[in-house]
């Protein structure tokens, strides 16, 4: 039966969440405040209770509101929304938009959750309910602080239910001692004004139930990837990307530089090369992309002195497509665009902007002006067409084909202005409004432009972005052991065609966890380095022109591999983990098992096994495969030898794995449909 909805007869019109023939809790559903309302006085218009959705119409005074809860994808996954409008004659001011509200039955729940900052993104944490507990963030960025997704599984069974709320500022899930359970956008410093005849749509929460935590989870990815995600067929092919940055950063980044990287790029089969930052500002070489973000109309002409256009047609003579970087959120303390259009800004007034919840991670603040938050307000009408006109401008004039779109600021509390068409209390809100809508509109001004959505790495990673990028950027560091933690955390919530790390980058900077003696680097070294970054869609940054040319041509051969057996699965795929997290520092298991799966149960069913061992001599724990069916054939194969042998699904397990690994410190196995033993 799986989960389905049901109206309760027990409960105040509450519904609810029925697994097979159990009852999980109940959806009380939604949870609103206002101080120009009496919630006591809230009356149920009608409901509509169906096994797969849930609809609830409701008024309180001058308040009419419609909450609903629907299958993504028509399994366990569902969407909870919450549609308000004001038909009274005064503004309503609302100070808490919970589109799910539930009461969880039992006691004996647990939570894993995962916490993030700067190169420590993506901590998986492990804590009991016997005291409640509260998640969230204040930082403005949905990932800096807690990542917006929990899961709460029932100790004595394993049931799991994912919580995910779908918004990229600040949001929250509280879970009172007895079980009481609110998420949705944070009350903190919130009042969102609600005119006369207005509407309004609070941002929506995600669940998905499951009777195991790789069940809740590979449940989530299929729905995000199939119903939620953008998709194109030219971006559903992964395309392969080279980006300037660690090697070049903006210190020895030219023209030069940047089409020498782009030829090797093309020989080695990469498909995009991707500017990062550098390239815009004053024409200067000593000038610094922090300082200088916002003016997207100037292109550094000492770096790049015949301009964006004629950079975008010598790339494309190389045989490769041109990418860019952009920060088009942000604004620089020394841009001209602070000087020269105030009136975009977004702005803290009073400048009181303390909160002791994270470490503002802000690039390029102004010291001297604590009501300087370093962005554009998109909820402003001025400052959403300057970030229309400037992706608008640079995309066409470089022909871009990959816009990585990063966000370095903590807005906090957000612009706290009144001349921008909001309060003082809903300018976040309304920035992250006004981002969906120029991300919606910048797809279709350029439906085969794929975007990437990065922020200090992956401190802005949520369902509510996801609806309008392509893949997540997951962290600044890339070394093999944290890129194997980080996904382990970012895969908990995004399905494979929604990721994008870097293998172990060539640094130019002294970062220490990533120093590595690339010259020393033995083949086998840099397989494992580069296959980590091959369970998602693939891209690197090294300084080809200089790269160990043994590295070079390995890093063609593993392109190769890329394009060949995992690029054609990775829109139709789930990942799973078939092992725990390594951690930094060398903890966590240290050898690192994960299966890509496609098209479970169909003729081109496709499953590779990726395997990495980070520490000799470590512990090979068993391990159970995933969507293997006992009663079929199947040709497994280790991709770097072309070994091969026919087994039943029922034969495949980690031992078989393990002999066929050959035990390589990595590898990658493909298990393909031989054929399907029919039954007399």
């Amino acid at each position: 039966m799986g989960i389905f909805f049901k109206e309760s007869t027990d409960t105040q019109g509450e519904i609810s969440l029925n697994f097979n023939d159990e009852i999980i809790g109940f959806l009380k559903p939604f949870d609103i405040s206002s101080p120009e309302l009496d919630l006591r006085n809230l009356l149920i218009n009608s409901k509509s209770i169906l096994d797969q959705s849930a609809l609830v119409e409701f008024k309180v005074q001058n308040l009419k509101g419609e909450w609903k809860a629907e299958s993504i994808s028509g399994n366990s996954v569902f969407e909870c929304s919450l549609k308000l409008e004001n038909y009274g004659e005064n503004t309503l001011n609302l100070t808490r938009l919970d589109t799910f509200s539930f009461n969880l039955l039992h006691r004996n729940w647990k939570v894993t959750y995962f916490s993030s900052d700067w190169g420590d993104e993506c901590s998986a944490k492990n804590i009991s309910l016997d005291n409640g507990a509260t998640f969230g963030v204040h930082s403005g960025r949905s990932s800096h602080g807690d990542n917006p997704i929990i899961y709460l599984v029932r100790e004595d069974d394993g049931f799991c239910i994912v919580i995910a709320p779908a918004w990229s500022g600040n949001w929250h899930i509280e879970i009172s001692k007895a079980g009481s359970i609110r998420a949705g956008i944070s009350p903190y410093h919130l009042e969102v004004p609600i005119k006369p005849s207005e509407k309004l749509e609070a941002p929506s929460v995600i669940f998905s139930v499951g009777s195991s935590v790789l069940d809740a989870r590979e449940a989530l990815q299929i729905s995000i990837r199939d119903n939620w995600i953008p998709r194109s067929a030219a971006i559903d092919k992964a395309p392969i990307e080279w980006n300037h940055w660690w090697p070049y950063e903006d210190v020895e980044l030219n023209e030069e530089i940047f089409l020498a990287n782009a030829k090797i790029a093309a020989e080695i089969g990469v498909n995009t090369v991707v500017l990062d930052a550098g390239w815009f500002g004053k024409s200067d070489l000593s000038s610094n992309w922090r300082e200088h973000r916002g003016d997207w109309d100037l292109v550094n002409g000492a770096r790049f002195p015949s301009g964006l256009e004629d950079l975008g047609m010598k790339v494309n003579k190389l045989g490769v497509q041109p990418g860019i970087w952009l920060e088009v959120e942000a604004v620089g303390a020394k841009s001209d665009l602070r000087v020269t259009s105030p009136q975009v800004l977004a702005l803290n007034v009073g400048g009181d902007n303390s909160n002791q919840s994270y470490i503002n991670r802000s690039e390029g603040l102004d010291k001297n002006d604590p009501s300087f938050l370093g962005y554009v307000c998109l909820g402003s009408v001025e400052g959403w067409q300057h970030a229309l006109d400037s992706i608008t401008r640079v995309v066409t004039e470089i022909g871009a084909k990959w816009l990585k779109l990063d966000f370095n600021v903590d807005p906090g509390k957000g612009c706290t202005r009144i001349d921008h068409g909001h309060s003082s209390g809903d300018g976040l809100f309304r920035h992250y409004q006004g981002l969906y809508k120029l991300l919606d509109t910048v797809k279709k001004k350029f439906p085969d432009l794929l975007i990437e959505a990065c922020s200090s790495g992956g401190l802005r990673i949520d369902l509510g972005l996801a609806k309008y990028v392509h893949c997540f950027f997951l962290s600044d560091p890339d070394y093999t052991e944290h890129h194997l933690q980080v996904l382990w955390g970012a895969s908990h919530i995004l399905p494979p065609i929604a990721i994008l790390h870097w293998p172990w980058s060539y640094w130019r900077g002294d970062y220490p966890p990533s120093r590595i003696a690339w010259d020393e680097v033995s083949i086998a070294e840099f397989d494992l380095i580069i296959r980590a970054a091959m369970l998602h869609r693939f891209g690197f940054s090294y300084p080809l022109p200089i790269f160990p040319k043994r590295l070079t041509e390995r890093l063609a051969y593993h392109i190769n591999v890329f394009r060949e057996s995992i690029a054609p699965i990775l829109s139709h795929a789930v990942l799973s983990p078939l092992s725990g997290p390594p951690e930094r520092g060398g903890g966590g298991q240290r050898i690192s098992i994960w299966v890509l799966s496609s098209h479970s149960n169909e003729a081109q069913e496709t499953h590779l096994v990726l395997g990495f061992v980070l520490q000799e001599k470590a512990e090979r724990l068993p391990f159970e495969m995933r969507f293997l069916d006992s009663g079929r054939h199947y040709l497994i194969t280790n991709l770097e030898n072309g070994e091969c042998q026919e087994v039943l699904g029922s034969e495949i397990d980690s031992n078989l794995i393990w002999d066929i690994s050959n035990a390589a410190s990595s590898w990658i196995i493909e298990i393909k449909v031989r054929r399907l033993i029919i039954s007399s």
